[in-house]
């Protein structure tokens, strides 16, 4: 196995999901990685493990000029591209490890870097759940199978996982390597981890007001939640998967609202396109050919 050291400098680009799909793209798009994609882990952070060196020059280090893009999605124009330097740290010293377990208690030989071997390691152990597109990670080396809803106009998949409040349960487990006498030991320990459901984003408010009007605490429940929608046609007339973050409910141009969100007839803006304030459901009907079928539901900005 092999370590190189690698550093993505965009300030733009924060940490957690995002920079998990930037690592995609980086194995997707450098021809350095595409050789060896199955053979390549990383913490999503500073370090890759690889089964075999990579094809970096005489230097053993490279850098490259990419840009961001959600996944099946194209670069936005005018997007500043991110500066990404791979660079060899060496080999990652499994002898050392071995020379560690067979050693003797009270042992003074200097055997430190086993615990860069043992990070290697969970690295390894990690990538296979990491890149799995049904397996979430709850935090970190802790990783679920996440059901999925084939009908998410309902709860109905997941009745026996129902914590309430719009969220479930979902069976999960805490993984990580450590050493024993003579032997390395992967430990593997079950939990359970909330999640929201796959769902449809209205039912998901309707499940967690029940029958209370707190819209703050609602707004605060779905704030940085992913939704997908589909609305948008390609060129083919195929539907194109769209995915967003929550930032919020819609609080300008509420119109006689009683509470502090408004729905789509009530919320509008000026379209540039037609000259005018539209309505939401107005631009919806004018712009894609939709009628709206919840015009009275909350509107929420991702």
């Amino acid at each position: 196995m092999y370590r190189y050291h690698i550093q993505i400098t965009d300030p733009e680009i924060p940490k957690g999901r995002r920079v998990r799909q930037f690592f995609s793209i980086i194995f997707n798009e450098v021809e350095a990685f595409r050789a060896r994609r199955n053979h390549v882990a990383t913490d999503y952070a500073e370090t890759l493990i690889t089964a075999g060196k990579l094809d970096l020059g005489a230097s053993d280090a490279a850098e490259y000029r990419l840009h961001y893009h959600e996944a099946g999605e194209q670069p936005r124009e005018n997007t500043r591209a991110s500066r990404v330097v791979v660079t060899f740290s060496g080999p990652v010293p499994t002898s050392e490890m071995m020379r560690y377990l067979d050693s003797i208690p009270g042992d003074s030989t200097d055997l430190e870097h086993r615990l860069s071997t043992i990070q290697a390691l969970n690295i390894v152990v990690n990538a296979t759940p990491n890149e799995h597109p049904n397996i979430c990670q709850a935090s970190r080396n802790v990783f679920a199978e996440f059901p999925r809803n084939g009908t998410p106009l309902t709860m109905n998949v997941y009745e026996k996982m129902d914590l309430t409040g719009g969220l479930i349960g979902v069976r999960s487990y805490y993984s990580s390597t450590k050493t024993s006498t003579s032997r390395i030991l992967l430990n593997l320990h079950g939990q359970c981890s909330p999640f929201y459901p796959e769902i449809n984003l209205r039912v998901l408010m309707d499940v967690f007001l029940g029958d209370g009007h707190d819209y703050l605490a609602l707004e605060r429940f779905l704030r940085r939640l992913r939704v997908r929608f589909s609305y948008m046609k390609d060129e083919k007339r195929q539907p194109i998967q769209t995915f967003r973050t929550v930032q919020g409910f819609c609080h300008a141009h509420c119109q006689g609202q009683n509470h502090h969100c408004g729905s789509s007839e009530t919320v509008d803006f000026h379209c540039q396109k037609y000259s005018r304030r539209l309505s939401i459901a107005d631009y919806f009907l004018r712009e894609h050919g939709i009628r709206l079928a919840h015009p009275n539901a909350i509107v929420v900005n991702v």
